[in-house]
Formats: structure tokens, C-alpha cells, sequence
């Protein structure tokens, strides 16, 4: 059987990734658990896209809190309210962070596909 139809893939990244409060990226040194030296980043998602993959993006540049112990970003993943949207990304670019450093995400620059 084929994939989910395109206005399957929308009703979905909307109800995953629609209105509302609790949307965040969190961060990995390993691709394996939460980087305990960066909080995670509040996170605004576009509409899906009109396309076969519907994708969202962030709508706005990100900036996250400053780094609280140093260390390489190596994953990030999308969360809401403690629900586990994606599984562990890899960056193609790590970054490394120093203790209060700050990393950032141009708008668009994280994408949930779906298809």
C-alpha cells in the first residue's frame, strides 16, 4: 500500500504540530538522550506545505538559552508537552558550545516531514 495521501500528511503534522502551547526542540550530544547542558527551545511550526511530503518548519529564527555546561550538539528532535514527535535528528553541521553560548536556528532550518 502507498504512503498517506497529501491531505492525510496535513491532518497529521497539524494535529502534531498545529496551534497551541508546549512546542519545543530538545538537544543531544549523542543522538541517544537529552543534553542536560542546553534547555530545550520553544518552538513555533508553520503550516504543512500543499506537497507530497507535507513538511512544517519553524516559522521563526531560534535562539536557545545560553549553554549551562560545554559540550557538541550533535541531535535535535521536536517535542510537545513531553510527547516525542520526532526521533533524534542528526545536525549536518554539530555545534559545539561553550558554557553560555547560545545556539541558533534560521527560520525554516528545522523540517518535519511526513509521508
Amino acid at each position: 500500500m502507498a504512503g498517506l495521501s497529501q491531505a492525510a500528511q496535513q491532518a497529521a503534522l497539524t494535529h502534531l504540530c498545529g496551534t497551541g502551547t508546549g512546542h519545543q526542540i530538545e538537544y543531544s550530544i549523542n543522538g541517544t538522550g537529552v543534553w542536560s547542558g542546553l534547555a530545550a527551545t520553544n518552538v513555533t511550526w508553520s503550516s504543512p506545505t500543499a506537497a507530497t511530503p507535507s513538511e512544517v518548519s519553524n516559522t521563526a529564527a531560534l535562539t536557545t538559552a545560553a549553554a549551562t555546561a560545554a559540550g557538541t550538539v550533535t541531535h535535535v528532535r521536536a517535542v510537545k508537552s513531553g510527547l516525542v514527535i520526532t526521533d533524534w535528528q542528526a545536525l549536518t553541521v554539530p555545534r559545539a558550545l561553550q558554557i553560555g553560548d547560545r545556539g541558533e536556528h534560521a527560520a525554516g532550518a528545522i523540517k518535519i516531514t511526513l509521508d
